[in-house]
């Protein structure tokens, strides 16, 4: 229940309303097509990220939950996440749920640990909305074509917790009487990306809809971190989950990508 906690308020955000504007996406994977997706290479980190839902109730009272997870890039583009589990008294449990994400390898891996959990690593079949193709790089300026697309600003520069970042917002008015609502609402999404870094610092998805979502990282360190962590421990089973059938939420998250096209024949 945890991890549906984190995860899916995040994906139905890009469900609903396509957070990543495609402008964005192409400037971050267009030199990688998706059978050659590489990962974020050569820009080993290690952070802190937390991910805050705010939640406005109907009295004008806001009511936050937040969720911390450690997570790690080496000079490969492999990734690891190890979320915090917390115990009903608020205490950090000792049980972490490790995310291994290889892409070049096109696979994923997950399991237990610190638990009573049965040691067994599950191996994930690589779906193509998963990523990232390359590192995350500040959008270049977008022209709005169309009333319904998101307005692009590009913001003065600024820091995230001592880190120079870019820094834009992406916005879209939603008319009254549009999708069922009675009044006229305002999207936005907001990225402070380091380039040197190849990171988005922080991210926010405001939409009256739903929670503000709110994801930071803290504690950046560039030292490179131990392969080991990369790697399924030693008296784990491993076990393949088998491809799953698709779903709504997948076409979403393809279609939110941009369509490459092949190299000309010659």
């Amino acid at each position: 229940m945890r991890i549906t906690r984190w995860t899916i308020p995040a994906l139905l955000a890009i469900a609903a309303i396509s957070a990543w504007p495609k402008s964005q996406e192409q400037s971050a994977s267009a030199t990688a097509a998706p059978a050659a997706i590489t990962g974020c290479t050569g820009l080993a980190y290690s952070a802190k990220e937390t991910q805050t839902e705010i939640q406005t109730n109907a009295d004008g009272t806001t009511t936050e939950h937040s969720r911390t997870q450690l997570v790690w890039r080496d000079a490969d583009g492999r990734t690891r996440q190890e979320m915090i589990s917390k115990t009903r008294t608020g205490e950090e449990s000792k049980e972490r749920y490790v995310t291994v994400y290889e892409p070049v390898k096109r696979v994923r891996w997950t399991w237990y640990y610190g638990g009573s959990s049965k040691k067994i690593a599950f191996v994930h079949p690589f779906q193509e909305h998963e990523g990232p193709a390359s590192c995350p790089a500040p959008p270049a300026p977008q022209i709005k074509r169309n009333p319904g697309d998101f307005l692009q600003e590009l913001l003065p520069p600024t820091t995230i917790n001592g880190i120079p970042v870019a820094h834009n917002r992406n916005i879209k008015v939603v008319p009254a009487t549009k999708d069922g609502s009675v009044h006229e609402y305002t999207i936005a999404h907001e990225w402070w990306i380091s380039p040197d870094l190849g990171l988005i610092m922080r991210r926010t998805i405001d939409d009256p809809r739903m929670a503000k979502i709110v994801t930071e990282l803290s504690d950046v360190s560039r030292a490179v971190p131990d392969p080991a962590l990369f790697q399924v421990p030693e008296g784990y089973e491993i076990q393949e989950v088998p491809q799953p059938p698709p779903t709504l939420l997948d076409q979403v998250l393809r279609d939110t990508k941009p369509v490459i096209p092949p190299p000309p024949s010659r």
